[in-house]
């Protein structure tokens, strides 16, 4: 009879430690007010929301969570299947990077460089996938005076002009209105 309830006082104890856990887990990433942190299932569905993810989207948790990540991607991302790209890259290769183009609710635009991982129960399970984003641009401006980039991120065919560079000095535009970061581009 001792036994039983020594067991008994020990699972509450364990019950209790995994509560306290899982509140500073949730405390630690609603903490996080910079970054994006969302989690979808493995179709894509969002299941988590924190505060930086509906600063930095608009969108509230109780309008995101359900509805699929993909809403979140460019309509011409969206077309081109890279929601789905990135989802299996993370489920096959344990992690998927991008800097791209993300929508807001109110169907402005604005870069944000983000990596996504699987998350796995103890057996290697796939529960869903978490989404970490960092803006490094507030919004897509009114076309930009450097012009060296058009639509897509295509080059003109005019000379390129330099960047604008931000307060820090870093570059933030190849322009054609896009705001696409020096930085993010391939030469």
């Amino acid at each position: 009879m001792e036994r039983a309830s020594d067991d008994g006082a020990r699972e509450r104890r364990l019950e209790e430690a995994l509560k306290e856990s899982e509140e500073r887990f949730r405390r630690l990433v609603e903490a996080a007010k910079d970054y994006a942190i969302f989690m979808v299932d493995a179709h894509g569905g969002v299941t988590t929301w924190n505060e930086g993810a509906q600063r930095d989207f608009g969108y509230e948790e109780e309008e995101i969570l359900g509805e699929n990540g993909s809403s979140l991607f460019t309509p011409e991302d969206r077309s081109s299947g890279a929601p789905e790209r990135e989802l299996k890259k993370a489920q096959t290769e344990g992690r998927a990077e991008a800097e791209r183009w993300h929508v807001r609710k109110d169907g402005s635009r604005f870069w944000a460089s983000d990596f996504v991982r699987p998350i796995r129960n103890e057996r290697g399970n796939l529960l869903g996938l978490s989404k970490v984003a960092r803006a490094t641009s507030r919004s897509a401006s009114g076309p930009s005076r450097c012009g060296c980039r058009g639509a897509g991120g295509r080059a003109r065919a005019s000379r390129p002009r330099p960047a604008r560079l931000s307060a820090a000095g870093l570059p933030l535009c190849l322009g054609g209105g896009r705001g696409i970061p020096a930085h993010s581009q391939r030469g």
